[in-house]
């Protein structure tokens, strides 16, 4: 079923198929919609009913795309959240409950939130209002809801046929995250092997019974292992702590260098988001003390420690070299910070007149323990011409994710600025939304009809560049909204 139910999916997203227009004409333009509830004609060839009754096995897995609300259930159908709706149990009776979305939009596109609030509990109420309506009416659709881009995958498929709408991780969020960094492959694997103790450290060639005894160190103490190479050398304690991130680990004893290093990349990852300055230093550091070990094992070297910040530091050069990082490692390298250039969206060509910049951010809060507001979020933005501020502002948002909450506060800047510039060029700090808007198949769910409003509101302009910068850059509008979103 699930790769019939692919053939299904192909049909109903690429319309210009010949396949899909021979489909349509047979068997009409709403085929997928019925056999999603399981009608499916008669008369009907073999092929054909087995790719429409894939759709009404693999429906558990389908969820509808707001446009105008006229064809999707409030409570019958998936369409918010991960699943379907109630109303509130103490409804009185005379209250009449609606039964399409479009019951509950106003005709300004906007969602009727008094409404909104009286007929549903507060967490299914928030989800609602997070869910962005387009300016532009079109039909609900559907869309894949065991992938967070809204599209299907045949694994995703099998699953869903297994009864399973909850797919399993195949990696922890570290290693999923770890292997998707912008750093050399070599220094991925160079960390795995690291906090998997598979260095051929003399310690591991011992247990393997490659060596007989374990009595060289790089320090000149008896022994040798990762953790003490790496965590406790008298040498390495020095470079580390006399680096940029001025790292000190004598209140380390007892902890591993795999628990210690997992936890410091973490921690770095989680607060730098999609930056690697500061995962470079670390990672730069700890791979040139490992090739300066080297070669004083295998070319009888003298242990220097100013050779291995000379290392480290040539290490960082080539790393801003092979992935062409304007600005690099400001902060390492001693260089000027400028915006990451080549990440960037451009629409229409810019003309004289000086350009109006855009510093856009959104700050993104989960909630542990509150079921009632399991998030907060809020969007801040600060307009600048030729350096002086024209307008800031700030507001709370209903966003469900980070990436809407900063795609939000595009939208919003580029609605208080439409009568003000022709040029414009706004800074973000995600990249997340660069490549939505490149490639709209790339978005998140939740984020699709904000990225739709905003390519058509750069339409009103002569010129818009939507870049990618450190998160330095955006830190005005940053303050501005983590401000707002701390109000009760």
């Amino acid at each position: 079923m699930p790769l019939f139910f692919r053939q299904a999916w192909r049909l109903k997203t690429y319309t210009k198929l010949l396949s899909a227009r021979v489909f349509k004409a047979k068997y009409g333009d709403d085929r997928f919609d019925k056999a999603v509830s399981n009608d499916i004609p008669t008369k009907v060839s073999w092929a054909a009913r087995g790719i429409m009754k894939s759709v009404a096995t693999m429906n558990a897995g389908l969820r509808r795309s707001i446009g105008d609300g006229k064809t999707t259930k409030i409570t019958g159908d998936l369409w918010v959240g991960d699943a379907c709706i109630n109303f509130k149990n103490n409804i009185t009776e005379a209250t009449i409950k609606p039964t399409w979305v479009a019951e509950l939009i106003t005709p300004a596109r906007e969602w009727d939130q008094r409404r909104v609030w009286g007929l549903f509990d507060s967490t299914t109420a928030r989800h609602i209002l997070a869910t962005h309506i387009q300016e532009d009416e079109f039909l609900d659709e559907w869309d894949w809801g065991l992938s967070g881009m809204g599209t299907y995958s045949t694994n995703s498929g099998y699953w869903c046929a297994q009864g399973t709408t909850t797919l399993p991780s195949p990696l922890s969020s570290f290693w999923s995250s770890w292997w998707k960094r912008k750093i050399f492959p070599k220094w991925k694997l160079f960390v795995w092997k690291i906090i998997n103790n598979a260095l051929p450290m003399h310690d591991c060639l011992v247990k393997r019974g490659i060596i007989t005894l374990n009595v060289w160190s790089f320090c000149g103490s008896s022994g040798e292992s990762t953790t003490h190479l790496f965590l406790e050398c008298e040498v390495v304690k020095r470079v580390l702590s006399s680096g940029s991130l001025g790292i000190r680990t004598e209140g380390n004893q007892g902890i591993g260098i795999a628990v210690w290093l997992k936890n410091m990349l973490s921690y770095i990852m989680r607060e730098d988001k999609q930056e690697e300055e500061r995962v470079v230093e670390l990672i730069a550091t700890l791979w040139s003390v490992w090739l300066h070990r080297n070669e004083c094992c295998f070319r009888a070297t003298q242990c220097i420690p100013t050779s291995i910040t000379k290392l480290a530091r040539i290490w960082k050069q080539r790393w801003v070299k092979a992935f062409s990082m304007h600005g690099g490692l400001p902060s390492l390298l001693g260089e000027q910070i400028t915006p990451c250039v080549e990440q960037a969206w451009i629409v229409g060509e810019c003309s004289d007149e000086d350009p109006v910049v855009i510093i856009t951010d959104g700050a993104w809060k989960k909630i542990k323990g509150r079921e009632a507001r399991d998030w907060d979020a809020a969007i801040g933005w600060v307009i600048l011409y030729k350096g002086d501020t024209l307008v800031q502002g700030a507001s709370k948002v209903f966003a469900s994710s980070p990436a809407q909450a900063e795609a939000l506060a595009i939208l919003t800047a580029f609605k208080n600025i439409l009568s003000l510039a022709r040029n414009i060029i706004v800074w973000t700090d995600s990249i997340q939304i660069v490549h939505a808007l490149h490639d709209e198949a790339s978005s998140p769910m939740e984020c699709k009809p904000v990225i739709r409003d905003i390519k058509k509101q750069t339409l009103s302009f002569v010129y818009c560049k939507i870049v990618k910068v450190k998160k330095l850059f955006v830190l005005r509008a940053h303050n501005l909204a983590v401000t707002v979103r701390k109000v009760p």
